[in-house]
């Protein structure tokens, strides 16, 4: 039986008429008036039951909770009727009862299921089969039919005619109802195509998704406009105006969901309850988007919040197909716009008038308010449930006025709005650059350092790769290092520690006096540097190659900056650049070094952590996170984060970033990255797109060419 098309208050009335034809049927059948509680009388109840729920509750009251009030009032009948009977089936009976109750007991627990499954996750498989489970299984003309049968066959044994005559009204019953097939007669005459097509008729509302969704049953020859403006009468007469959002095909037509946003400005005469009507009066769809938004008439909706949502993250099903990863989008939540940025999509499902129909569902990381001085902040609530969600134009720009300290390193994806990092809280908390090769963190690097020594900040890049020094040129740089003898006699002292007797004994004094030897001229170096006009110094080793030798000159140069800095404590802001950091500071844990190599290490990490005290901050650059030692790059307080592919990188990066912005790090394309800490103008992380140079491009270019000719040079 289906009433789809009936008003509320016209169902109640083809309640009223369809138990007062069972009753004269009852009273034919019985000889009485009154109803008892014999088994001869179970009958009318159940059909009662079935009614109510069918007509009453519908459109409010919708599955798997009308399963769980069939399955339930069919358990409480067929628990307390009899299928004993003087005529011989009484065992048929029994079975029958018996069955009976077990479906319904079935009934109830998946539709306790799916009750409880669809509050935390609607797409997960268990939910979505206890829901279809409890839905087919669950509808009254199956669960109220053992009932009518014990009724009828164990009531009546002994008058065939009064068990058919109740047979026949539940078969019509459940097959096209009795009054609202009669009530549908006249209704779908006086509803001429002409009358509905000459005032804007568009369909019936089918149901309410509280708050703010309105689901309608479009009329045949109706179009649903998703660029105009429709609005409803409800049954207090009050009427609501509602911007189409999507459609879908059903059984019973095609289902058209819309979005109230507000009240009819003056009251529109000839609608009917639950009517839904195109609308033309003086409220535009634009102005009305604008008001929900709170970003005027240019707003851009694109979804609705569903089910799933937090706090730190929404989820939304997403009306428009032109979206991408990164974009900004944002929501009006107690009158204060909330930004969030998309980090992901799924494809789903859901149930409307006993149908499944597909849709796309969009993850978005909560950015949170923004306030012209400090950026991002976070909201510390979810929004409501059915929300409005609307994409941030690419011409809109956040009114932010950077600090002196603060640098552009890119802009948010799809806007023009540039994202910034504070040079002084890189110096004073350390970061980190990390991303695989080819993605862009050398150009960022060489960007922070520009930024730093603008700022009057000391710049040291310990770079063994000889980039920088030819990068960076322009700023006329500090050279850094030993002499190439010096390096030479370095190196070969060292072999002779490895090489040398047991102990090595004199070998070791030997290197000892080496080092005692070389540390003042280092120290010079270094102190002449800091008290000099030049702001960036590039440390480069390129004459040694013996990996123990690097690492103890680096230990040597870092130590006399760690002196200086005690000395002249905070006289200058000092930063330190490790590129390749995976060489100069490696996770020593299980990685088979001497002793000897392993403390020289833990000494860099030492002066690295202890420098923030006196000045010194860090900047860590490397490709091979997993080879870092994970001691350093845990007292990093801002991290850049280009793509990475090993597990030991993103199992790192969990603990600083939200799991749903490292899922994705291994998809992130070139010149994109994932910044997020102390230094950026975000109380949560961020995706930023970097601003394509072809200044930078080819200058690049031009090195790797250069590096390319050295062995034809060499010729």
């Amino acid at each position: 039986m289906t009433a789809g098309r009936l008003s509320q208050r016209q169902r109640t009335f083809a309640l009223f008429l369809n138990l007062g034809v069972a009753w004269v049927v009852h009273r034919y059948i019985s000889g009485q008036w009154m109803i008892s509680g014999n088994t001869s009388d179970g009958w009318i109840v159940a059909i009662a039951a079935y009614w109510i729920l069918a007509l009453i509750s519908s459109p409010y009251f919708r599955p798997p909770k009308d399963s769980l009030a069939n399955g339930i009032g069919a358990l409480i009948a067929l628990t307390t009727i009899s299928a004993a009977s003087a005529i011989a089936p009484s065992s048929l009976l029994l079975v029958v009862k018996i069955i009976g109750i077990i479906l319904s007991v079935i009934v109830v627990l998946f539709a306790i299921l799916a009750i409880s499954a669809f509050s935390h996750h609607r797409e997960s498989k268990l939910s979505t089969f206890s829901f279809r489970f409890s839905n087919e299984l669950g509808r009254g003309e199956i669960l109220f039919t053992p009932v009518v049968l014990i009724s009828a066959f164990g009531g009546y044994a002994a008058d065939p005619m009064a068990a058919l005559s109740i047979m026949v009204l539940w078969t019509f019953t459940i097959t096209t109802g009795i009054s609202e097939f009669i009530l549908r007669i006249p209704l779908e005459f006086l509803k001429s195509p002409k009358k509905k097509n000459s005032t804007g008729f568009l369909g019936m509302v089918e149901r309410f998704d509280n708050p703010g969704l309105v689901r309608v049953l479009l009329s045949g020859s109706a179009s649903w406009d998703t660029k105009g403006v429709c609005f409803l009468e409800l049954p207090d007469r009050s009427q609501l105006l509602a911007v189409p959002l999507f459609e879908h095909p059903a059984l019973e037509g095609r289902i058209g969901t819309a979005h109230l946003a507000g009240s009819v400005p003056e009251y529109i005469p000839g609608v009917r309850e639950l009517e839904v009507r195109a609308y033309d009066g003086s409220e535009s769809r634009e102005t009305l988007i604008g008001g929900l938004s709170g970003l005027g008439e240019k707003a851009h909706l694109i979804g609705v919040i569903v089910e799933g949502s937090h706090i730190a993250a929404i989820r939304f099903e997403a009306t428009e197909d032109k979206l991408s990863k990164g974009q900004i989008v944002c929501i009006q939540s107690n009158s204060k716009l909330v930004y969030y940025q998309i980090t992901d999509a799924v494809t789903g499902e859901e149930t409307l008038a006993n149908q499944v129909h597909g849709r796309r569902i969009a993850t978005a990381i909560q950015l949170g308010e923004f306030i012209s001085d400090r950026g991002f902040i976070r909201y510390d609530w979810v929004p409501q449930m059915n929300s409005c969600v609307f994409l941030v134009q690419s011409d809109l720009k956040f009114h932010y006025s950077p600090s002196a300290s603060q640098c552009s390193f890119g802009m948010l994806p799809g806007t023009a709005c540039d994202v910034y990092a504070d040079i002084n809280e890189i110096v004073h908390y350390h970061a980190a650059v990390l991303g695989v090769t080819g993605t862009g963190k050398t150009e960022l690097s060489l960007d922070l350092i520009r930024a730093a020594v603008s700022q009057g900040c000391k710049v040291v890049c310990v770079d063994f790769t000889g980039e920088y020094a030819k990068r960076l040129a322009d700023l006329n740089p500090t050279n850094l290092g030993l002499t190439a003898d010096l390096g030479k006699t370095y190196e070969e002292a060292i072999f002779a520690v490895e090489t040398g007797t047991y102990g090595a004994g004199p070998e070791k004094a030997a290197l000892k006096s080496f080092v005692d030897k070389i540390r003042p001229l280092i120290e010079e170096q270094v102190s002449s540097y800091l008290d000099g006009d030049c702001s960036l110094a590039i440390l480069e080793l390129a004459e040694i190659t013996n990996t123990k030798a690097t690492l103890r000159t680096t230990e040597l140069y870092l130590s006399s900056f760690m002196a200086w800095a005690k000395a002249h404590r905070r006289q200058k802001r000092i930063l330190l650049v490790l590129e390749e950091a995976h060489t100069i500071v490696p996770e020593t844990g299980g990685s088979g070094m001497d002793f000897e190599t392993k403390w020289v290490v833990d000494r860099i990490g030492q002066i690295a952590l202890q420098g923030r005290k006196y000045g010194i901050g860090l900047l860590i650059v490397s490709q091979r996170t997993a080879l870092v030692s994970k001691t350093i790059l845990s007292q990093c307080n801002t991290f850049f984060a280009f793509c990475l592919v090993d597990q030991t990188s993103l199992n790192f990066l969990t603990s600083v970033l939200t799991a749903e912005y490292v899922s994705g790090i291994p998809n992130v394309q070139p010149l994109e990255l994932i910044a997020y800490g102390r230094a950026i103008s975000s109380q949560r992380p961020l995706m930023v797109q970097r601003r394509f140079d072809d200044a930078k491009v080819l200058a690049s270019a031009q090195l790797d060419a250069q590096k390319i000719g050295r062995p034809n040079e060499a010729e």
